[in-house]
């Protein structure tokens, strides 16, 4: 729980590029009857960075697959290709970069 407060407390992730709910008027038609589950939320991306960067070996992809309902392969795939800075906001240079580290692939090999 400790380290979810801690993802949840950080500053608002930079915008680049346009927002589409606010460039774009989307109808709720096309929102309609979306799944629910076995989904991964944006704002979750971060959360899952953040976790595994601080445990590698709790929060892997196994984990997150349980966590949200979806193959390992999946969360693989999605996670492989993600990196998060993280700027000094004084300074505004990068302190450190979060990517996943996949604790479990290396063991395989």
């Amino acid at each position: 729980m400790n380290l979810l407060a801690k993802a949840v407390e950080v500053e608002e992730v930079p915008m680049f590029g346009v927002d589409i709910n606010k460039e774009y008027m989307i109808e709720e038609e096309l929102r309609r009857n979306l799944p629910s589950d076995q989904r991964i939320l944006v704002d979750e991306l971060y959360k899952i960075l953040y976790m595994n960067n601080k445990d590698p070996e709790t929060y892997t992809v196994s984990f997150w697959a349980d966590y949200f309902k979806i193959p390992p392969a999946v969360v693989r795939n999605i996670v492989n290709y993600m990196a998060f800075p993280i700027i000094d906001q004084q300074t505004k240079k990068i302190q450190e970069i979060l990517f996943f580290q996949d604790t479990e692939l290396a063991k395989s090999a």
